[in-house]
């Protein structure tokens, strides 16, 4: 990453110059990669069952889903297999738009 501090060190370096790549996120690719999402709410019985309808409803593949409880809040870790970075940014404020919801990061 460009603004990594060793980085940038190394880039004024002419030694290490040969060792960094220019690179973007393709966002014309067919291919789809999986990504892992966490997200932490105010539990309620319903929760479950509105995150995975809001998944289903975006059309989005979902590889696999773990939760926790704690005390009066869930915990998800969520495997999902997204397009690109503006398909990650949409997916992610999707699912902030659902009830309870205090965070949701990508891991």
């Amino acid at each position: 990453k460009k603004d990594c501090v060793n980085a940038k060190t190394k880039l004024q370096n002419l030694e290490y110059k040969d060792r960094f790549v220019k690179t973007q996120w393709c966002n014309n690719s067919k291919q789809a990669f999986d990504t892992v999402i966490e997200i932490k709410a105010k539990y309620r019985e319903e929760f479950l069952t509105d995150l995975t309808r809001k998944i289903s409803a975006l059309n989005i593949k979902m590889i696999s889903l773990n939760t926790k409880i704690l005390d009066d809040e869930i915990y998800a870790s969520i495997t999902l297999s997204i397009k690109n970075a503006e398909h990650l940014k949409f997916i992610i404020d999707n699912l902030l738009r659902i009830k309870d919801i205090i965070s949701v990061k990508k891991v």
